[in-house]
């Protein structure tokens, strides 16, 4: 069985509550809030995070905190929301907006984007035989 938690704040719903995880609604604007393990599992540490309603996307509010940190950390974001507030995160979740080798697009040039562009045509095969004729 899951450990209690406290009341949320107003407006704000606890729609799922485990050992491994606690998920935060906001039925007002639609903003959602995860706790749960940090990333690798190993670590014991836990995280806030923003799911939904957030910009910039899926901000992180605490991370690699024990539990009950970042079950405070969920409950001063929420009352902070509830307040018509802006919270700041600790972190924002850019990696699917980086680049992995670290180079930036004015690091890279555009070299290997000029040139030949027959290399980069792709044959394709006539498709009007397989038009409906009428």
């Amino acid at each position: 069985m899951a450990a209690a938690v406290p009341d949320p704040p107003d407006d704000w719903t606890v729609s799922t509550t485990t050992e491994t995880h606690l998920a935060l609604y906001y039925a007002a604007d639609g903003r959602s809030l995860v706790v749960r393990p940090a990333e690798p599992p190993a670590s014991n540490g836990w995280t806030v995070k923003g799911l939904a309603g957030y910009e910039p996307p899926y901000p992180i509010f605490a991370d690699g905190v024990d539990r009950a940190e970042a079950i405070d950390a969920a409950w001063n974001v929420m009352k902070t929301v509830a307040a018509g507030e802006t919270v700041s995160p600790v972190q924002t979740e850019s990696a699917a907006d980086s680049d992995i080798g670290g180079d930036t697009e004015s690091e890279r040039g555009t070299e290997d984007n000029e040139g030949d562009t027959a290399a980069d045509e792709i044959d394709q095969a006539d498709l009007t035989a397989f038009a409906d004729e009428e």
